[in-house]
């Protein structure tokens, strides 16, 4: 910064001051320039004119600190969101238990892979939620019928989990682990 300040004779110009220098009094001089700088290149053989290409292609980049995958966090996360797919498991089981019906046998549950674990949540919430709809539909009196749907909102809740979280979630670390490799 300070050789420009020397070249300015120890002033500080305005970004204005810059750029009308650039714009107005450098635009005669820069193509001549340019041919020059070419020519001396090619006179001290540091370049040649054999093969020449001009690409104007433009190519937007994708490598902001977003774009990697990290195996440390995407291992971590997936650890986060198994335990999650656990806990929402227990949940619809305590659900189901209180109506009377079982989700899977638990020394099953146990060998279930996440996907399974997910679809059977998914499925067990949505026949939750067809049934107590249909219900509502069914009541004739109004203040019952709210309450009926404040109780079924939990569980239309835990229902947008699996579908617009857990699962997506699930199946991006999957792929992203298949990037890993070893």
């Amino acid at each position: 910064m300070t050789n420009v300040y020397h070249l300015a004779g120890l002033q500080k110009p305005d970004y204005r001051t810059i750029n009308r220098f650039r714009t107005q009094q450098m635009e005669k001089f820069l193509p001549k320039l340019f041919e020059e700088m070419i020519h001396q290149l090619i006179e001290e053989k540091h370049i040649t004119m054999e093969n020449y290409f001009l690409d104007g292609t433009k190519i937007e980049a994708s490598a902001n600190k977003y774009s990697f995958v990290w195996k440390k966090a995407t291992t971590k996360f997936e650890a986060k969101l198994q335990e999650k797919i656990e806990e929402t498991y227990q949940q619809i089981q305590t659900i189901t238990d209180e109506e009377g019906h079982e989700l899977s046998a638990q020394d099953e549950t146990s060998f279930l892979t996440a996907e399974e674990k997910l679809t059977q949540i998914e499925k067990a919430l949505v026949e939750k939620v067809e049934k107590e709809t249909n219900g509502i539909q069914l009541e004739e009196d109004v203040q019952v019928r709210k309450e009926k749907r404040r109780e079924l909102s939990p569980v239309k809740k835990l229902l947008k989990l699996v579908r617009e979280d857990l699962g997506p979630r699930l199946v991006k670390f999957k792929q992203q682990k298949a990037l890993f490799g070893d």
